[in-house]
């Protein structure tokens, strides 16, 4: 079976369907539309 990346940190094999984080995402990994520094000020209330 061929596993397909579909990030740079998930790997998935579509024969078997299964999915692996490859390693833990970077902050660069994350989509621009969220705002981490909103994030991070939330949970530190």
């Amino acid at each position: 079976a061929q596993a397909v990346p579909l990030n740079e940190w998930v790997a998935l094999d579509r024969e078997t369907m299964e999915g692996s984080v490859a390693r833990l995402p970077e902050v660069e990994d994350i989509d621009p539309l969220v705002n981490v520094q909103l994030i991070v000020e939330l949970y530190s209330r």
